[in-house]
């Protein structure tokens, strides 16, 4: 339950309904979400946590010991609520071995945890591997995923699943001040490839992490964002919205937050470098977002209609 000054946001979520805590690159050392996070699991009735990769910092680091103590601190959550992770690029050594092999995903006998579905009404989660775009080890399993999403996307059924969530560890669309490719975003490999399949399919939410603060973008395909549809704490008429772009990556590491570049471009609606993490709420009339800080402040808002 939360207020802004203009919308009431209390909505009925008792009944087929999803809570669940999102966010990406958070790190053993420099980690500072964690007892936020505790007392969210604690408090709420959280239905599951999905880490958007980057996990640890690294895996390998001192003969293995940084993932002991990860996984030391993630322990107690992750005994309560079902703790759900993709691949980033910080779980690229051995060709992504150590993520192959310590995680149990599903379909992970089928794609070695790389990606996924959860399908979990209302809302179908489509988890992806963004970084098969960027590392020539995995880039043989991109006709797999690709059809993999094809299907997913093909065969949903929209009354049952209103919301369609596609996550990966990488943004298509950012403005912060590293050059990653997200800043790059009309040659960027990633966005290329799958931004198309997003708008056709009519996806609500894109959520990745990577870039070390937040960011939500405008509905928006092909770099431009949806008519009317900017600077908005509530959207409607879901058939016809295009997909919002969110960047939930400041959980906390040892490279600290990403700066952004001073003048934002047209399609950055909020953005803020802070450590945080996003709460998402959804029944079948409403999907709630909102971005928390470590103070545990709303840092961002807004709601989408059905």
């Amino acid at each position: 339950e939360w207020k802004s000054k203009k919308y009431d946001y209390r909505y009925n979520f008792d009944n087929e309904s999803q809570r669940v805590i999102i966010y990406g690159d958070m790190g053993y050392a420099n980690n500072r979400i964690l007892n936020n996070i505790n007392d969210e699991v604690s408090q709420n009735s959280i239905d599951f946590i999905l880490h958007l990769g980057d996990l640890a910092y690294n895996f390998e680091d001192y003969f293995g010991t940084t993932s002991d103590l990860f996984f030391s601190n993630i322990e107690k959550i992750a005994s309560e609520t079902p703790y759900m992770a993709i691949p980033g690029n910080h779980e690229h050594y051995n060709n992504f071995s150590f993520y192959k092999h310590v995680f149990n995903m599903p379909l992970k006998s089928q794609f070695d945890n790389l990606f996924y579905n959860l399908d979990k009404p209302p809302i179908k989660f489509i988890n992806i591997n963004s970084e098969v775009y960027y590392f020539d080890s995995l880039k043989p399993t991109i006709k797999t995923q690709t059809n993999f999403i094809k299907t997913q996307i093909t065969n949903i059924n929209r009354s049952k699943f209103p919301w369609l969530i596609v996550t990966a560890h990488r943004p298509m669309y950012c403005s912060s001040d590293d050059n990653d490719y997200c800043t790059r975003w009309k040659t960027d490999p990633l966005r290329l490839a799958l931004e198309e399949i997003l708008f056709t399919s009519n996806t609500t939410l894109y959520i990745s992490g990577h870039e070390h603060n937040y960011e939500r973008i405008c509905p928006i395909f092909n770099g431009r964002c949806q008519d009317n549809m900017s600077n908005l704490e509530s959207y409607y008429n879901l058939n016809g919205l295009y997909p919002i772009h969110l960047i939930t990556g400041a959980a906390g590491n040892k490279e600290h937050l990403s700066d952004f570049v001073e003048s934002p471009p047209q399609f950055s609606i909020f953005r803020k470098c802070d450590y945080g993490y996003g709460l998402l709420y959804a029944n079948y009339t409403h999907l709630v977002w909102k971005q928390k800080g470590t103070n545990g402040n709303v840092i961002d808002r807004f709601v989408i209609t059905n």
